[in-house]
């Protein structure tokens, strides 16, 4: 059974009828960009430099890429990765009554559990620019696991800015302060912050991509949509 996954129209899940296995299939298109490489270069660099990401517990990360051809010509690939969290961050959001008791506080503790996991994997599977060969991790799809209250990510090997989607779809989905308790989260779990606040923070020794970091000082207009959950106060 295949289904849409998250608002994109660019993934699905896939599953088989009495069995365990959850897979989410993502269409990334071959743009053109700095990053010449195809998706299943990308995904097959990042494991020859981190092997552990095919056993990290919090990504779904590719076991598989599917090339997919328009007019003979290589136009997309199809990223296929076994996860063990069947919901999206993105779903969880919208079925949130914040007229409840609670509700707002729990919006603010998910949307910062999301901020400090991104910034913990950028970190963790990156490689500084100044290397022969960077790497620019870039988490896709957010996953909530709600049972568990557990953040994962679908690896998207994609060159887009993760952190500005994130921005976007949690401004529209639930308004201005919960992009703040998200930035907030992503910037004091960013390493090259850490010393900024010495003590909060556990230090890693990978080095992040900065250009999401220029995306995040982008003014809060620059967001998109605008939602009628905005008036409600996280804080």
């Amino acid at each position: 059974m295949i289904e849409p996954f998250g608002s994109s129209g660019k993934a699905w899940t896939l599953q088989v009828a009495d069995q365990p296995e959850f897979w989410i299939l993502q269409e990334i298109s071959c743009e053109v960009g700095r990053d010449l490489r195809t998706a299943a270069e990308r995904c097959e660099e990042l494991v020859a430099r981190h092997p552990e990401v095919l056993k990290d517990s919090s990504l779904a990360f590719p076991h598989c890429v599917i090339p997919l051809q328009v007019n003979l010509r290589h136009a997309a690939d199809l990223l296929i990765s076994r996860s063990c969290c069947r919901g999206t961050l993105e779903r969880y959001i919208q079925a949130l009554d914040l007229q409840k008791p609670g509700s707002q506080e729990k919006l603010r503790q998910v949307v910062h559990k999301a901020g400090q996991m991104l910034a913990f994997l950028k970190a963790k599977y990156s490689t500084d620019k100044g290397t022969a060969r960077s790497i620019r991790f870039q988490p896709g799809l957010a996953l909530y696991d709600e049972a568990a209250d557990q953040i994962h990510f679908a690896y998207s090997a994609c060159e887009s800015c993760e952190l500005q989607r994130l921005r976007n779809l949690i401004s529209r989905l639930a308004g201005r302060s919960a992009v703040e308790v998200f930035q907030r989260a992503h910037d004091l779990s960013n390493p090259r912050h850490s010393n900024r606040h010495a003590g909060m923070l556990q230090a890693w020794t990978c080095g992040s991509d900065g250009d999401d970091d220029a995306a995040s000082s982008g003014s809060d207009s620059e967001l998109e949509g605008s939602d009628v959950r905005e008036s409600c106060s996280l804080m």
